[in-house]
Parts: C-alpha cells; sequence; structure tokens
C-alpha cells in the first residue's frame, strides 16, 4: 500500500482495483490452505470459495479495462483508503484474540516482509 495522493482517472482505479482483487484471491487462498491443513475442511472451503470469488471480480474488472491503458501497480502497492492497509485491522484483532487465549493466525505478505505481531 503506497499511494498518498488521491486516485486520478478511470483507469487508474480501475489498476488499483484489479490489484486490491488479486490480493484478496491470494490471501484467501492461503488463509483455506492453512485451515486445510489444520485439518478444517469446512472453513478451509469457506476461505477457497471466498478466493474463486475475487478470482472472477478480477476477471470482471480486468474484462471491464480491456482496451484501456491501465498503469502498473506492483503487487501490495495499491491505494487505499485509509492510512494502513487493510490487513492492519486484522493484524491487530488477532493481536487481541491471542491476549485472550485464542489461537489466530493472521494474513502475512511474506513477499515484502511483513510478519504477524
Amino acid at each position: 500500500m503506497a499511494a498518498t495522493r488521491p486516485i486520478a482517472s478511470s483507469e487508474e482505479l480501475l489498476a488499483h482495483a484489479i490489484e486490491i482483487e488479486r490480493e484478496a484471491a491470494t490471501r484467501y487462498a492461503e488463509l483455506g490452505e492453512r485451515m486445510r491443513n489444520l485439518g478444517n475442511d469446512v472453513v478451509a472451503e469457506l476461505f477457497l470459495r471466498l478466493a474463486g470469488m475475487e478470482q472472477k471480480h478480477q476477471r470482471e474488472l480486468e474484462a471491464r479495462a480491456q482496451g484501456l491503458a491501465l498503469p502498473s501497480i506492483a503487487p501490495g502497492e495499491y491505494a487505499w483508503l485509509d492510512r494502513g492497509a487493510p490487513e492492519t485491522a486484522a493484524r491487530d484483532l488477532c493481536g487481541k484474540l491471542r491476549q485472550r487465549g485464542v489461537d489466530c493466525v493472521p494474513v502475512v505478505d511474506a513477499s515484502a516482509g511483513h510478519a504477524p505481531p
């Protein structure tokens, strides 16, 4: 998450939206596999279904952007409305849950060097 300036065009908005959907699909798939590895097949199936929905959204946005010159948005460098990336709230929640003895694993982007709290 990088941008601190407003999005200036429809093409730029679509490029950011596509990257957000791509990352959401990746994270849901990771959670699905993690749950499957832990033996929680019901929750795994939910996350994998959500990953499929996000992939569908991504394809729909890519179809809408067909023929447009979209700017290149690097993975994790999309614009977000708040100061922090959307996963910040999940990390904060996991920290609070762990304090209460609840096992929680936030989704992280290992390629960017982010680690759970």
